[in-house]
C-alpha cells in the first residue's frame, strides 16, 4: 500500500509540473524591478543589459506585463555576439501595466571580450532587439 501511495504521488506531482504551463527559464535568476545600479536611474523603454559581475554575468531588465514576463529558454554565443531566445509565459490572463523584469545570465562559454553585442529574439513575434553591453 505504502508504495502505491508513493507512485501514485509522484504522479499527481508531475502532473501539476507538467500542466504548470510555460517554458522553463535557462535564466540564472529573474525577479520583478531592476538590478540595484539601476535603481532610481531606469527609463521604460528598450531592454537595458548591465554587467552583474564584468565579464562574467550579466543582467536584462525589460518592460512588459507583471503577470506575463516572457521567459528566456536559450542562450548562444559566438565571439562578441550572445543571442538569447525569449518564449511567451503561457499565461493566459495578462495585466496591462509596464513593469521592469530582470533576468540575471552567466556569459556564455564562447563569449568573447566586451563589448558584446546581444541579440533577444522574441516567439510571439520572431521581433529581435539588439543591445550592447559595454
Amino acid at each position: 500500500m505504502r508504495a502505491f501511495t508513493v507512485v501514485a504521488g509522484a504522479i499527481v506531482v508531475g502532473s501539476i509540473v507538467a500542466c504548470g504551463g510555460g517554458p522553463s527559464s535557462i535564466a540564472d535568476d529573474t525577479y520583478q524591478g531592476v538590478p540595484e545600479s539601476l535603481k532610481g536611474s531606469a527609463p521604460s523603454g528598450p531592454p537595458i543589459p548591465v554587467w552583474k559581475e564584468r565579464g562574467e554575468s550579466f543582467s536584462i531588465t525589460s518592460w512588459g506585463s507583471s503577470s506575463c514576463v516572457s521567459v528566456p529558454t536559450k542562450i548562444e554565443s559566438s565571439g562578441s555576439e550572445v543571442s538569447i531566445r525569449f518564449e511567451d509565459s503561457g499565461q493566459q490572463d495578462c495585466t496591462a501595466d509596464m513593469a521592469p523584469t530582470t533576468h540575471e545570465f552567466t556569459l556564455p562559454d564562447g563569449a568573447g571580450k566586451p563589448p558584446l553585442k546581444i541579440t533577444l529574439t522574441y516567439s510571439s513575434s520572431e521581433e529581435m532587439e539588439t543591445v550592447t553591453l559595454s
